[in-house]
């Protein structure tokens, strides 16, 4: 099975001059379905919650390092699309991975992350669509923010993933490894573990 897979990988590979127009498109739409899509939605509610500042720090701290890491990942694509002879001087490629199974597994895992960013998206905008139709709490619209973010983070570290696998260099690594303290250690740590896990969607 593993033989076929890897086939199959080799069979469809993308080649440079279709991944350096890929992966800039794949961030439009991603940025687009993930940052842009949230903060329509989010903006309101977050007025609403404006007592709450403890609250609303530690979610514009998260906000503030996932949107500074989406810029990392612009720069490291841009640079790999446009400018690949700075990329592989200041992105430090590693080499050994540089394989088109490997690179190829990749985009189908940002694939997976904008196909997820966009069923939470849908999930959500559902979600608080319902609730919503009738008198919500401030606590019940805090664990829906939570939720939120939670959903909408996961789908964001799947790409910083997939960024590291389709074109894999130290920064990228970086990048994702990253992604996933702040994930921990600002986000679960200090927001999502301070939140009772109550409601039920």
């Amino acid at each position: 099975i593993g033989k076929i897979v890897y086939l199959e990988l080799l069979k469809n590979r993308m080649t440079f001059n279709e991944l350096k127009y890929h992966l800039p498109t794949f961030l439009l739409f991603f940025g687009l379905a993930s940052f842009y899509w949230r903060k329509m939605r989010i903006k309101n509610a977050l007025l609403r919650l404006e007592g709450n500042t403890e609250f609303l720090k530690s979610i514009s701290k998260v906000n503030k390092w996932f949107n500074g890491l989406f810029v990392l990942v612009c720069a490291i694509v841009v640079f790999y699309s446009f400018f690949n002879g700075a990329y592989n001087f200041l992105m430090l490629p590693i080499e050994a991975l540089d394989k088109a199974p490997v690179n190829n597994f990749g985009v189908t895992i940002l694939n997976v992350s904008l196909i997820w960013v966009i069923v939470t998206q849908m999930n959500l905008d559902l979600m608080l669509f319902r609730i919503t139709s009738g008198k919500i709490d401030r606590e019940t619209l805090r664990k829906i923010i939570v939720y939120s973010e939670k959903s909408i983070l996961l789908g964001f570290l799947i790409m910083l993933i997939g960024i590291f696998v389709t074109i894999s260099s130290v920064i990228s690594l970086v990048a994702t490894v990253a992604g996933i303290a702040v994930y921990y250690f600002i986000f679960i740590r200090k927001v999502n573990d301070n939140t009772p896990h109550t409601l039920m969607f």
